[in-house]
């Protein structure tokens, strides 16, 4: 068994290797998520709260090599330890997703019934809703803050991990395996964790992987309309929104923190295609 799940995770990253746009976007994730780690190490946090209107729209120099914005504040300080924010945030409200979707899908699918139903009935519903307009009402309802926010991309998001999870467990339910387990009068929710999440395990690492990307702008764009993570919060849609009114005469204030959300996105973006091809077994050996 061990020589076997060796052998496949030798094959994941063969394939995984030979997609250089994969490689390209691991390793520019790897760089912001290393940024985010060791944010105190490269640059002091005072930078990114301490105001110096002597310095206020710098341009970058070697002082400060993304210049300042219109408090005096370091932007490179700033991006940095927004990477923490960004970053963070983001796979915290993906993991949460994953783990409730995950086990909500497998117990609908496994117990079937009218609850299955009428619960399918209400996603179905909400699935009619634009996820960032659904987003948006739900933070506008509640209020703006990270709590908040992270409630409400929460909600959005597991609702498409218990669609596709489910229809996975369906596709699977009638298959020996659970049947034994059925028999031998082991639980749903024991045989939901035992045996459907691990078998599963595939295609929530691919749709986990494909979703940060959606998630890190949806973050920037909610954070820039002010409903999302409040200033003085390092917050790269934030900053975007802080700097919006110097656009013409001071663009590094709003091109910087956008190269930022661009790059870390498209990065999460090639990794989860990286992924998904990497894990689909119909690909090229």
């Amino acid at each position: 068994m061990r020589k076997r799940r060796g052998e496949k995770a030798a094959d994941f990253c063969r394939k995984f290797s030979r997609n250089k746009a994969a490689v390209f976007g691991f390793a520019v994730a790897v760089v912001f998520i290393l940024a985010a780690l060791f944010a105190d190490v490269i640059c002091s946090y005072d930078k990114v709260t301490t105001q110096n209107i002597v310095e206020r729209l710098q341009s970058p120099s070697a002082a400060h090599w993304f210049g300042t914005d219109q408090l005096g504040r370091d932007i490179f300080a700033r991006i940095i330890h927004g990477a923490r924010v960004s970053l963070g945030v983001s796979f915290l409200v993906v993991a949460i997703s994953v783990l409730v979707g995950g086990i909500a899908g497998s117990l609908l699918a496994l117990t079937g019934g009218r609850i299955d139903n009428l619960v399918m009935r209400l996603i179905d519903v909400i699935s009619c809703i634009p996820g960032f307009l659904l987003t948006l009402a739900l933070v506008a309802a509640m209020g703006s803050g990270i709590r908040n926010l992270m409630l409400a991309m929460c909600i959005r998001m597991s609702v498409g991990y218990i669609r596709v999870i489910r229809s996975f467990v369906l596709s699977v339910v009638g298959q020996d395996f659970i049947d034994a387990a059925r028999i031998s009068g082991m639980s749903t929710r024991k045989i939901a964790v035992t045996h459907v999440l691990p078998n599963a395990l595939g295609i929530i690492i691919v749709e986990a992987a494909m979703s940060l990307s959606n998630t890190i702008l949806s973050i920037a764009a909610l954070s820039f309309l002010g409903l999302g993570i409040q200033p003085p919060a390092p917050e790269w849609g934030a900053m975007l929104n802080e700097g919006r009114e110097f656009i013409r005469t001071y663009p590094h204030l709003i091109i910087i923190p956008g190269i930022a959300i661009a790059l870390s996105a498209l990065a999460m973006n090639l990794m989860g295609d990286g992924v998904r091809d990497a894990l689909d077994p119909r690909s090229g050996q």
